[in-house]
Protein backbone atom coordinates (compact mmCIF):
# COMPACT_ATOMS: atom_id res chain seq x y z
CA UNK A 1 0.00 0.00 0.00
CA UNK A 2 3.18 2.32 1.00
CA UNK A 3 4.14 1.83 -3.18
CA UNK A 4 0.55 2.79 -3.60
CA UNK A 5 0.21 6.06 -1.90
CA UNK A 6 3.98 7.18 -3.06
CA UNK A 7 2.94 6.88 -6.44
CA UNK A 8 -0.05 8.95 -6.25
CA UNK A 9 1.42 11.52 -4.29
CA UNK A 10 4.25 11.67 -7.05
CA UNK A 11 1.48 11.77 -9.41
CA UNK A 12 -0.35 14.81 -7.67
CA UNK A 13 3.41 16.46 -7.26
CA UNK A 14 3.92 16.17 -10.90
CA UNK A 15 7.28 14.52 -10.32
CA UNK A 16 6.69 10.83 -12.67
CA UNK A 17 9.38 10.64 -15.46
CA UNK A 18 7.08 11.41 -17.98
CA UNK A 19 8.45 12.89 -21.20
CA UNK A 20 7.63 16.47 -20.00
CA UNK A 21 9.26 15.76 -16.49
CA UNK A 22 12.58 14.18 -18.30
CA UNK A 23 13.04 16.80 -21.35
CA UNK A 24 12.61 19.76 -19.04
CA UNK A 25 15.92 17.97 -16.66
CA UNK A 26 17.77 17.94 -19.95
CA UNK A 27 16.99 13.93 -20.21
CA UNK A 28 16.74 11.69 -23.76
CA UNK A 29 13.14 12.42 -24.11
CA UNK A 30 11.52 14.63 -26.93
CA UNK A 31 8.23 15.93 -24.77
CA UNK A 32 6.21 13.31 -26.85
CA UNK A 33 4.25 10.78 -26.06
CA UNK A 34 4.44 7.80 -28.78
CA UNK A 35 1.29 6.13 -28.78
CA UNK A 36 -0.29 9.35 -29.88
CA UNK A 37 2.21 12.17 -30.38
CA UNK A 38 1.04 14.54 -28.02
CA UNK A 39 2.76 16.09 -25.67
CA UNK A 40 3.05 13.40 -22.53
CA UNK A 41 2.38 14.87 -19.24
CA UNK A 42 0.93 12.79 -16.31
CA UNK A 43 -2.44 13.97 -16.42
CA UNK A 44 -2.21 13.25 -20.43
CA UNK A 45 -0.01 9.65 -19.75
CA UNK A 46 -3.00 8.74 -17.03
CA UNK A 47 -6.38 10.50 -18.25
CA UNK A 48 -6.18 11.51 -21.93
CA UNK A 49 -3.96 9.21 -23.91
CA UNK A 50 -5.95 6.91 -25.93
CA UNK A 51 -4.65 3.91 -24.65
CA UNK A 52 -5.06 5.12 -21.02
CA UNK A 53 -8.60 6.02 -21.65
CA UNK A 54 -9.13 2.35 -23.18
CA UNK A 55 -7.44 0.55 -20.13
CA UNK A 56 -9.43 2.84 -17.33
CA UNK A 57 -12.78 1.54 -19.39
CA UNK A 58 -11.74 -1.50 -19.21
CA UNK A 59 -10.69 -2.08 -15.88
CA UNK A 60 -13.90 0.32 -14.83
CA UNK A 61 -16.25 -2.24 -16.84
CA UNK A 62 -14.71 -5.44 -15.19
CA UNK A 63 -15.33 -3.85 -11.78
CA UNK A 64 -18.90 -2.32 -12.19
CA UNK A 65 -18.02 1.19 -11.47
CA UNK A 66 -19.51 4.08 -13.06
CA UNK A 67 -16.66 7.23 -11.90
CA UNK A 68 -14.63 8.60 -14.85
CA UNK A 69 -11.52 10.58 -14.16
CA UNK A 70 -10.32 12.93 -16.53
CA UNK A 71 -7.10 14.31 -14.73
CA UNK A 72 -5.52 14.05 -11.24
CA UNK A 73 -7.50 16.50 -9.74
CA UNK A 74 -10.76 14.61 -10.35
CA UNK A 75 -9.02 11.47 -8.70
CA UNK A 76 -8.08 13.18 -6.09
CA UNK A 77 -11.98 14.24 -5.53
CA UNK A 78 -12.66 11.02 -5.66
CA UNK A 79 -10.76 9.87 -3.28
CA UNK A 80 -12.00 12.34 -0.81
CA UNK A 81 -15.76 11.72 -1.08
CA UNK A 82 -14.85 7.85 -0.06
CA UNK A 83 -16.35 7.78 3.57
CA UNK A 84 -14.10 6.73 6.89
CA UNK A 85 -10.63 7.31 7.06
CA UNK A 86 -9.70 3.94 6.32
CA UNK A 87 -12.47 3.39 3.57
CA UNK A 88 -10.70 1.16 0.26
CA UNK A 89 -11.31 2.45 -3.22
CA UNK A 90 -12.35 -0.14 -5.43
CA UNK A 91 -10.88 0.19 -9.17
Amino acid sequence: MLKIKIFLWQMFQNRLPTADNVAKRNGPSDWFCVVCGTIEAANHAFFRCHLARFSCSTVRAALQQNWNPSSGADLLQIIHTQKGASARIVW
